[in-house]
């Protein structure tokens, strides 16, 4: 038996009593234990009043006196998010109306607190908008979903309630969804500004609960009459048509907007490879010019979606952009993963019949040696290989 496995068997066996004082003990000069334990043993009006205690606290936060800590501060968001977890186990309404409340808070922290090093963000976006997914699901109540939902998306200073938007929007109630688009529409705009395209943190949480609907057409028409139509709400569209019928796609304008544009969308041809459009997509990859940014992941995704489509071509488009974004910014430790493109090229040449207008393989692999023969701890690995 394992010296953990067996220390849980001794302790089943202990008196209450001396498990307690062994706790007690535990607890001393461990602050962050006696709080969890505080927690695990709290009823569930105690967690309520507790985070609520928590929730005042922040918005009440200065940091003008002293230097306030983001880690802690952070701390204190991510404890007040794990007793919410605690009382939706009784009361999932409850909780999901202090998840609301507490999101209220973000603003007024970032006024006070310094968070360069992204933990208050990462508390909002990432832990908070987590347990809201999994808490909406038990939610009963449509007064109290409603109630507390206008009251988080009152405005988004930092995009966590687009996140928070995002992940709870799809469970939530067609009515209730209506009802605070209905709210919404309302306002006055959050900026003033001549230009009309202006961001307005208003028409970005309408426009996610548009997108949660699948309404097509009113996000299309907001996006025209406020922020424009940009490649990410080209991308957004294009997912909503595939939602609910991929065939849509050839009806909308996404196909040729990424094809006539001048440095398409990564993620936008990941998209429309995954729906089918090979060869349009083996084309564009094939004009594209190595951009100034690249997104590696989509675009290895893309390469292997193309492979295992059999579009030789394709694939050797976007490893060849992969291969040269790393040398061209000198992303030595990315060399390695170049040279496994190096070889992915190499495999794939065999494969192809008609090079078109691209450069044949060995052709191709002589100009990039002269164009980066001074990198030689790159050619390294390509040797090894």
């Amino acid at each position: 038996m394992q010296a953990k496995e067996k220390l849980e068997s001794r302790l089943k066996e202990l008196p209450t009593e001396q498990l307690v004082q062994l706790l007690m003990i535990a607890t001393k000069g461990n602050p962050r234990l006696r709080k969890e334990l505080l927690v695990l043993t709290a009823e569930t009006k105690e967690l309520v009043s507790s985070v609520k205690r928590t929730i005042t606290s922040l918005h009440k936060l200065d940091g003008s006196m002293k230097r306030l800590s983001s880690g802690t501060i952070s701390a204190k968001v991510r404890d007040a998010i794990s007793a919410i977890a605690r009382i939706a186990d009784s009361s999932a309404d409850d909780a999901f109306e202090l998840l609301c409340s507490l999101i209220t808070t973000e603003g007024h922290i970032h006024e006070q607190v310094d968070d360069s090093s992204g933990f208050i963000t990462g508390a909002f976006r990432g832990a908070l908008t987590k347990r809201a997914q999994s808490i909406v699901l038990r939610c009963k109540n449509e007064k109290v979903l409603l109630a507390s939902l206008l009251v988080a998306c009152k405005h988004d200073e930092f995009g966590s309630v687009l996140d928070f938007i995002d992940a709870v929007a799809p469970s939530l109630p067609e009515g209730v969804v209506r009802k605070v688009i209905d709210d919404i529409v309302t306002r006055e705009p959050q900026v003033q500004s001549q230009d009309r395209f202006a961001y307005d943190s208003n028409v970005g949480m309408h426009k996610r609960f548009l997108v949660a609907l699948g309404e097509v057409d009113e996000y299309v028409s907001l996006s025209k009459r406020t922020t424009g139509l940009h490649v990410s709400d080209h991308l957004t569209i294009a997912q909503m048509y595939c939602d609910q019928d991929a065939t849509s796609l050839l009806e909308s304008e996404f196909l040729n907007i990424v094809m006539s544009a001048p440095v398409p969308d990564i993620q936008s041809i990941a998209l429309l490879v995954k729906y089918g459009f090979i060869s349009e997509m083996s084309n564009v990859l094939a004009s594209m010019s190595r951009p100034n940014s690249l997104d590696y992941y989509a675009l290895s995704m893309v390469a292997v979606e193309l492979m295992y489509r059999g579009s030789w071509l394709g694939a050797t488009s976007a490893f060849r952009l992969l291969v040269e974004d790393i040398l061209h910014h000198s992303r030595t430790g990315a060399y390695p993963l170049g040279a496994s493109y190096l070889g992915q090229l190499r495999s794939l040449s065999g494969m192809v019949e008609a090079w078109g207008s691209m450069l044949p393989h060995e052709v191709y692999m002589l100009k990039l040696r002269e164009r980066h023969i001074l990198k030689t701890s790159f050619w390294k690995y390509v040797v090894k290989k």
